[in-house]
């Protein structure tokens, strides 16, 4: 779905993007997407948020009551 929203140019929203940047990012800060190529940068959120209660709240709302598991 991601890739047909792409072709159509259509905006891709609540998108986890590669896990090889999301640990950079985890290790290192956002800072680091700096220094990464133009292609690499493109699968990632404009906004991210961070791993908080606050965050994990938001996206379990967002998410199916079927699908939350409980941690």
């Amino acid at each position: 779905m991601i890739e047909l929203a792409r072709a159509r140019h259509a905006p891709v929203v609540a998108s986890n993007f590669p896990a090889p940047l999301r640990q950079r990012v985890a290790k290192d800060g956002v800072d680091a997407l700096a220094a990464r190529p133009p292609e690499e940068k493109r699968n990632v959120p404009v906004q991210l948020l961070s791993d908080t209660p606050v965050s994990r709240c938001r996206t379990d709302d967002m998410m199916p009551s079927s699908s939350i598991v409980p941690r």
